[in-house]
């Protein structure tokens, strides 16, 4: 006698929705503490600046990657970090200098090392929650 195939017992959903809904959590808190920093932003740029700091992240993060893998040359990890990376943080600092009381000038630090988070924003509060100490860490980065 056939038996009916089992079940799949896995997560309901499919694994987009899964990663969409995981993206909507970081970008939920990661907005939480910018709002909690920058009180005199309004909250929906802090989410707006958090859900383009962790696109900017991931995309630095992969460069980083293939750059330290050996995957890219120089020249091309330039050309895309100017392109990818440089060019969309400098869109999401123009949003963080239009609040009066954010000192734009030194908020965002980005690193090519793969190791830990390539981008870090310097909060107003001091709070880092890297091992060394320099800034808070872009989910996902």
């Amino acid at each position: 006698m056939d038996s009916a195939p089992a079940p799949d017992r896995g997560s309901p959903l499919p694994r987009t929705h899964s990663r969409s809904r995981s993206m909507s959590e970081a970008v939920a808190t990661f907005g939480a503490v910018l709002a909690r920093e920058w009180p005199a932003a309004h909250p929906n740029m802090c989410g707006k600046v958090a859900a383009l700091l962790i696109s900017i992240g991931g995309r630095s993060k992969r460069l980083a990657e293939a750059w330290c893998n050996g995957s890219i040359e120089d020249a091309e990890h330039e050309r895309a970090q100017r392109m990818h990376v440089e060019g969309p943080a400098a869109e999401a600092m123009a949003m963080i200098a239009a609040v009066p009381t954010i000192d734009a000038a030194s908020l965002l630090l980005i690193d090519n090392d793969p190791r830990g988070a390539t981008i870090k924003l310097l909060l107003p509060s001091g709070f880092t929650d890297d091992f060394g100490g320099t800034g808070f860490c872009v989910p996902g980065s």
